[in-house]
């Protein structure tokens, strides 16, 4: 019997290793293309994206299987969706960034960083518990790496506006907060996390959401 368990593990292992690749990979693509357009134009807003999504490709190869997992095809659907919307971003043929798109990008470089950090190998794509997380940044709001992506996403179409830029941005933002409020029905199942949203009440934005 303790065979076939070990067997089991270790295929399921496998297949999530296989899958993080995956992604990691696909983020790596993205990374790329905005690597070209710093060395053709010397724009830090797109270093600070290569810098993001290398981040990004780190922790999807490092992270943690989740104990339990949403088996909804719509929360899959919202969570591929909002992970993978930002990869329709694309920098737009010109050498000078504003300073203010720049602050925002950087800030919210900053913030995934540091949220990156608090939750460890607890990163994921669709709603799934592999562990509550406290410390950091989920001291202050529940989401904060949702805050951190969407400052940054909004810097970054001031630096590249264009209709197909705005459009994600405005795709992505609405399915993140699609995937908080299905998150949210997920683990409030779990009573420690019910207990955290009672000691940190806000969501995104602290004392607003």
């Amino acid at each position: 019997m303790s065979y076939w368990k070990s067997s089991q593990i270790t295929t399921r292992g496998l297949w999530l290793a296989f899958c993080n690749l995956i992604l990691a990979v696909c983020f790596g693509f993205f990374a790329y293309a905005h690597a070209l357009n710093f060395l053709r134009y010397q724009r830090v807003s797109n270093l600070l994206i290569v810098a993001k999504e290398t981040l990004d490709a780190f922790f999807f190869l490092a992270r943690r299987a989740p104990s339990k997992t949403s088996k909804s095809a719509y929360h899959w659907a919202v969570g591929i969706g909002a992970t993978f919307g930002p990869a329709l971003f694309r920098p737009v043929e010109r050498p000078l960034d504003l300073s203010s798109g720049q602050a925002l990008q950087f800030a919210g470089l900053a913030l995934q960083v540091i949220g990156i950090i608090s939750l460890n190998r607890s990163f994921g794509i669709v709603v799934a518990n592999r562990g509550i997380k406290t410390n950091g940044l989920y001291r202050f709001v529940r989401h904060p790496l949702y805050s951190a992506y969407i400052i940054q996403h909004i810097g970054y179409v001031i630096n590249n506006l264009s209709a197909l830029n705005c459009l994600a941005c405005a795709v992505v933002t609405g399915l993140q907060l699609l995937r908080i409020t299905f998150e949210e029905g997920f683990l409030t199942q779990d009573p420690a996390y019910l207990e955290y949203t009672k000691r940190t009440r806000w969501r995104l934005i602290p004392l607003i959401f």
